[in-house]
């Protein structure tokens, strides 16, 4: 795994449908053209986004025909693949089916899905990110705990994620309507087909108590994104290993997973001060908004008495990024859909 450790996955309990296959025989039993497939993760960032969404799934796919899968993965954006590879270092995933009552009566199912699907793979799309992309969203956007290691968890994710931008821009397309993670993939491919995949019961979009909206809410207007302070993880931390955003996001798991603490979970910013933490939010902001193209940041063009240029700046890439935030669409918000139904679950042979 990517930090280095197996950690065992917990039972998925997925109602009483039997098991699709297991991919080590490269079997598709039982699975359809649109299916959703959501997977189970257990290396660090995956447990940190299944944490930050309260939600066992951190990556999800789509069933496609012939036997392959389309996904949005970092290094090759929409792509497809056979099952078994998709599968790799994945211990279980729970496959979701788009209920029957909510299909039109026309005959074509969930054919324009997987179609849409197939078209963004001819183009070789790429839209998609790492990981750490879908955590910095959440990390923004959730209601979280504020332990010790959250500020240096905070400016570590979006300081990396924000570098990422800088250098490869193109791992982002530039068109609105288009998916940034594995998650918004799926959901758009069902959203161009006139079908909802993503409505939930509960969507938590941008948290009242969130990072982003504690930024939002406070006079940051003359803060020059540029010139803010810039402060790095520093060296792994004691009894760390390897990379060490790595090591701070277990560290930080650890103690928000573990017994309850006295300190509040809106308060002040352990670690970094919270200047710094804020400057990491708008530097990350404004390298998403240089990477996604036209949209609210078209806002800092636009005469505003009494602001300064510098202001409508500030303004226009947090209202952006809230804009991005607020539709994202994550693996647990495809999780809890109302209109997609539990069919079955894939496992590895012996997990």
């Amino acid at each position: 795994m990517r930090d280095g450790r197996r950690e065992r996955a917990p039972d998925p309990g997925v109602g009483p449908a039997d098991p699709v296959g297991f991919y080590a025989r490269g079997s598709l039993d039982g699975l359809r053209p649109g299916d959703v497939l959501l997977y189970h993760g257990c290396d660090v960032f995956a447990r940190a986004i299944q944490h930050f969404d309260a939600s066992p799934y951190y990556h999800a796919a789509l069933v496609l025909d012939r036997g392959l899968v389309g996904e949005a993965v970092m290094a090759e954006g929409i792509s497809s693949r056979p099952l078994a590879e998709s599968f790799r270092h994945r211990e279980w995933a729970v496959v979701r089916r788009y209920r029957n009552d909510l299909l039109a009566g026309d005959g074509a199912g969930l054919r324009p899905v997987v179609a849409c699907a197939e078209d963004l793979v001819a183009q070789g799309q790429r839209y998609a990110h790492e990981q750490l992309l879908p955590l910095a969203l959440l990390l923004l956007t959730r209601k979280v705990p504020r332990t010790a290691s959250f500020g240096k968890v905070v400016v570590g994710v979006l300081e990396a994620v924000g570098s990422r931008l800088r250098r490869q821009p193109d791992l982002i397309g530039r068109h609105r309507d288009l998916p940034m993670v594995c998650s918004g993939f799926v959901a758009h491919c069902f959203a161009r087909a006139g079908l909802e995949a993503s409505k939930a019961r509960l969507r938590v979009g941008v948290a009242r108590d969130g990072l982003l909206a504690e930024v939002l809410s406070r006079p940051m207007l003359g803060l020059d994104i540029d010139s803010s302070p810039r402060r790095g993880l520093g060296p792994t931390p004691a009894g760390g290993s390897g990379d060490p955003l790595e090591s701070w996001l277990r560290i930080y798991l650890d103690e928000a997973q573990g017994p309850p603490r006295t300190s509040p979970t809106r308060g002040p910013l352990a670690g970094p001060p919270p200047e710094d933490v804020h400057a990491a939010v708008l530097r990350f902001a404004q390298a998403l908004s240089d990477v996604a193209g036209d949209g609210p940041g078209d806002v800092a063009r636009r005469p505003t008495r009494g602001v300064s240029a510098r202001g409508r700046r500030t303004t226009a890439v947090l209202t952006q990024l809230a804009a991005i935030a607020d539709h994202l669409v994550t693996p647990g918000d495809l999780g809890r859909a109302v209109s997609l139904t539990d069919v079955g679950l894939i496992r590895a042979l012996g997990a």
